[in-house]
């Protein structure tokens, strides 16, 4: 499930914020989850905050969006009698 990640920069000028929609993906061969960034949205204070609320009102309708998992193979009908090849 995506999520927003924050990350957190301290510069000469001070602290900056970074946001991020990120979501965590396995890795198998390194035997743990690893984030993957989907879209850097840039520093927190630049950010236009109706761009913040969409990304917080797609976390919410994510599951909204997940594909269902594929019929199992007996629900699919093969036509009878089988027509030409």
């Amino acid at each position: 499930m995506p999520y927003v990640k924050t990350s957190v920069r301290t510069t000469r000028s001070g602290t900056v914020r970074y946001l991020q929609l990120a979501h965590n993906e396995w890795d198998a061969e390194a035997q743990r989850s690893r984030t993957r960034v989907l879209y850097n949205f840039g520093r927190e204070d630049e950010l236009d905050k109706d761009a913040a609320r969409l990304s917080r009102s797609s976390k919410r309708s994510s599951t909204a969006l997940t594909p269902s998992p594929p019929p199992s193979a007996a629900a699919w009908k093969a036509p009878w009698p089988p027509g030409p090849a």
